[in-house]
């Protein structure tokens, strides 16, 4: 009996990653039935989520897809041991598409993984974030913000992923490392750079003094 409970000792654990607010957009899909459609997918998305994920910490979809149709516990949420089989299956597909990668096994046993730049771009692609524009306030103050980056080709997935956020955000593009946009962004930024784990190649400033025809043009809607 002890050794075929076994399994139910054993978690896959994923390190922390990504602020709050992500977080609960991660659950809110994970709720939804979008996840189904896609296992691996479904499970990196989790992951992002941080912490242990094999029993008790997962969401409900994701539950009936790793469980048997009889081995599915509602009450107790525990994963059947076919179903525990498929979620480290899941992990391996995971890592073999470089969306995370293994730290470490910790003294019981346990898998420890953390999602690698590719996966946290993935991660970003699947749940179209950032969505919204930068909200526009009540007053304009007259000031521009321009956004610098410079990250290296070791991270063109986040750099990638990066230039999607802020095309998102409603920033137009001056050059091929610089946005602008008029309106006060640098929380927003500070939440995307985090987010794919390259803060200290972006710069945010804000300037008065701004003369660049094309991007005021591209705003003069906006700024009515």
């Amino acid at each position: 009996m002890k050794k075929t409970k076994q399994w139910r000792k054993r978690k896959i654990i994923f390190e922390e990653l990504f602020e709050p607010t992500l977080k609960r957009k991660i659950k809110r899909f994970l709720e939804s039935d979008t996840t189904s459609a896609t296992l691996t997918r479904g499970l990196l998305v989790t992951a992002a989520l941080g912490g242990v994920i094999a029993v008790g910490i997962m969401a409900p979809n994701l539950f009936k897809i790793f469980n048997t149709k009889d081995g599915y516990e509602e009450r107790s949420k525990r994963i059947s041991k076919d179903g525990f089989s498929r979620l480290r299956r899941g992990c391996y597909r995971l890592e073999n598409n470089h969306w995370v990668e293994f730290v470490r096994t910790d003294g019981y046993g346990n898998k420890i993984y953390r999602i690698t730049e590719k996966g946290r771009t993935e991660i970003y692609r699947i749940l179209k974030q950032p969505s919204s524009p930068i909200t526009k306030p009540a007053m304009w103050d007259g000031k521009w913000r321009v956004i610098f980056f410079d990250i290296p080709v070791s991270h063109n997935h986040a750099r990638d992923a990066f230039r999607y956020g802020l095309r998102s955000y409603g920033c137009h593009q001056m050059q091929q490392s610089t946005f602008v946009h008029p309106f006060p962004c640098v929380k927003e930024i500070q939440k995307l750079t985090k987010n794919l784990g390259i803060e200290k190649y972006v710069k945010v400033y804000t300037v008065e003094d701004f003369d660049d025809r094309e991007v005021i043009a591209a705003f003069r809607d906006l700024l009515k």
